[in-house]
């Protein structure tokens, strides 16, 4: 048996000076896959531009994270950590008017 998922779309548009609209529901099916840290993760946040609410901007960023760096020194008689730069990717920036 394998782990499905459905991610479901939708998408709408809305023309102001003729008041036209347009919507789009789509979905798929994927392979649900464990999250791998080394891969990075995808995350999505919508952060309110005004205190009531109605604009917000919704950002949508892939973090990589680096491998960690070990090294044991004979001469210190001790271990040493480092990490490296981490990447942010910035996928998608939406604008949202709520009124």
């Amino acid at each position: 048996m394998e782990d499905l998922m459905t991610r479901l779309r939708f998408r709408a548009a809305l023309d102001i000076q003729t008041l036209k609209g347009y919507a789009r529901v789509g979905f798929r099916t994927e392979r649900l896959s464990p999250i791998t840290v080394m891969d990075g993760f995808t995350f999505q946040k919508q952060i309110p531009l005004d205190k009531n609410g109605n604009i917000k901007v919704e950002c949508k960023a892939h973090v990589t994270l680096p491998a960690p760096e070990i090294e044991y020194s004979t001469e210190n008689q001790g271990s040493m950590m480092g990490m490296g730069d981490f990447q942010v990717d910035l996928e998608e920036v939406n604008l949202f008017l709520d009124y």
